[in-house]
């Protein structure tokens, strides 16, 4: 009987460290999620700002086109 003990105690032993395994590998691949979306995060910022310079580039150049005549009617 001890031996069938013993060898359930083992296998939970095992049975623990490879949820512990488990564990840490999931920490580590939430880890990099979070890293993933901060990197998404700033370049959806760095987009947005090209997009705003661009319309503001397009505005000054309505501008132009319309202090030299150049506006097609």
């Amino acid at each position: 009987m001890a031996e069938v003990e013993n060898l359930v105690l083992d296998i939970l032993r095992r049975m623990q460290g490879d949820m512990a395994d488990l564990k840490q590998g999931q920490r580590s691949i939430r880890e990099e999620l979070i890293s993933l979306r901060q990197q998404l995060h700033i370049m959806q910022g760095d987009d947005l700002r090209r997009e705003q310079e661009v319309a503001g580039i397009l505005v000054q150049l309505d501008r132009i086109n319309a202090r030299l005549n150049l506006v097609e009617h």
